[in-house]
């Protein structure tokens, strides 16, 4: 398919996406800002990596690295959670509170609570996510399949990891009843989940996933897509139901430690590292072995005082300081 037609194809969908969907604005290459601002954008996910290096990755759009299938289920997740708890606070005009879909009653000793309030709507945040980012995965080639995958274990671990959030009713804050509702977990949470998940990533071989062409045969209207193509996925020795729940790679990441400029990777030379804490930025992880060279520095640090009545007076102050930084 000629790829300016797909992308025309694309864009037109996104359109109609918006205008049904009100309220939702967001823009395929600014899924990432759902990252941003949150915790996991600080998850160390490798020694001497974290998940914005992924997003500086030459032509990130066409490897599939573990660093890659961990930031497109991120990202995935990141668009249910946000979508899903908009609907349950009422921000959009398409969806309302969720229906409690968990069966679960209280327990003999936990009889005083009971379901109710406005439940984060997981059922449309996970529609939403899939017309949002698969919509992307326009074509039928192995990269496209193990995106799809990758995207649907990030909507999986946000399904699977659901809280039950409650408010007291009583006389005086007794709390002798509880109503319940149930909301998205935090993305930091997904954050640790994938990561989990990103250490034990299964490499697929690609002559295992066929040559993108689906088979001919009859299938139930009611199948998704997700199981359409998670069939092809096949790793040898491994079970279908491991291969569901975990990410899936097909090409081996480059080393971090040394600069790729090619990839624009830029190496761990001459970054700064930490010799007191066990944290991924300490000196023997980040320095990949290579040791490290004690160096003085100077910044510029703005001092500020408040002088009665009513004035602010700053100046800069050079201040020298001993850090440590990879050879």
């Amino acid at each position: 398919m000629n790829p300016a037609i797909s992308l025309q194809k694309m864009k037109h969908h996104l359109l109609i996406l918006y205008f049904n969907h009100w309220g939702i604005t967001l823009n395929p290459d600014k899924t990432e800002q759902l990252l941003v601002t949150k915790p996991p954008t600080k998850i160390r996910i490798q020694a001497n990596i974290n998940i914005q290096s992924i997003r500086r990755l030459k032509d990130v759009n066409i490897v599939c690295y573990k660093e890659t299938a961990f930031a497109y289920a991120l990202a995935s997740a990141g668009v249910v959670i946000a979508v899903a708890k908009a609907c349950g606070q009422e921000k959009l005009l398409n969806c309302h509170c969720g229906r409690v879909t968990d069966k679960t009653q209280p327990l003999p000793e936990e009889t005083n609570w009971k379901w109710g309030g406005c439940s984060h709507n997981l059922r449309y945040g996970i529609k939403f996510s899939k017309m949002f980012l698969d919509i992307r995965e326009i074509a039928s080639d192995t990269h496209s399949i193990v995106n799809l995958h990758n995207n649907n274990v990030g909507r999986l671990i946000v399904s699977k990891n659901m809280d039950r959030l409650c408010k007291c009713h009583g006389l005086s804050g007794s709390c002798t009843m509880r109503t319940c509702w149930k909301v998205t977990p935090s993305i930091h949470k997904i954050g640790n989940e994938l990561k989990k998940r990103y250490m034990k990533a299964m490499l697929v071989n690609q002559s295992n996933l066929g040559n993108g062409k689906r088979r001919k045969k009859k299938k139930s209207p009611k199948q998704t897509r997700r199981k359409s193509k998670t069939k092809r996925l096949f790793i040898k020795g491994g079970k279908r139901k491991d291969i569901l729940n975990n990410l899936v790679y097909y090409e081996s990441s480059p080393s971090y430690c040394d600069a790729r400029p090619d990839l624009e990777i830029t190496g761990t030379t001459e970054r700064q590292c930490n010799l007191t804490t066990t944290e991924p930025d300490n000196c023997s992880t980040l320095c990949c072995g290579r040791g490290y060279d004690r160096i003085m520095r100077q910044r510029e640090e703005q001092r500020c005082r408040f002088v009665w009545c009513c004035e602010v007076k700053c100046h800069n102050e050079t201040i020298n300081e001993e850090v440590t930084v990879c050879k």
